[in-house]
């Protein structure tokens, strides 16, 4: 599963048996973002920090009266990139900009925003 920061992500859990048997389900610690509840048997996911984008793991075990079965959940969760505000700047976005000696050139860098919430910054080099 593919889960962006600051974006809800459930994932219900049905356990059927087809000899009719007790299942009974256990989870490995869940990422601190990811809530179970288990009442309705649904993990829900909700990433909000920088600290929890990358590939998190955890693992489902369900049993019967048989042997259990395991199942491991990968979530990776990215990062949004800053987009820019409406409207959409004009061309051109300089990637290269030649100024005279003794000379000003002015760059107007349009305004945007990280939309998981972050600060953005803008480098020249």
């Amino acid at each position: 599963m593919v889960n962006t920061t600051s974006q809800s992500l459930a994932l219900t859990s049905y356990t059927p048996d087809i000899d009719g048997h007790v299942v009974t389900m256990s989870y490995s610690t869940l990422p601190t973002f990811a809530v179970f509840d288990s009442a309705t048997k649904t993990f829900t996911f909700t990433p909000v920090l920088t600290s929890e984008i990358g590939v998190n793991t955890f693992v489902i075990t369900l049993s019967d009266t048989n042997a259990p079965t395991s199942y491991t959940i990968t979530i990776n969760v990215l990062n949004n990139p800053p987009v820019y505000d409406s409207p959409v700047p004009p061309a051109p976005i300089y990637q290269s900009l030649t100024i005279p000696l003794n000379s000003v050139k002015s760059i107007v860098v349009p305004p945007f925003h990280d939309p998981d919430g972050s600060d953005c910054y803008v480098y020249i080099y």
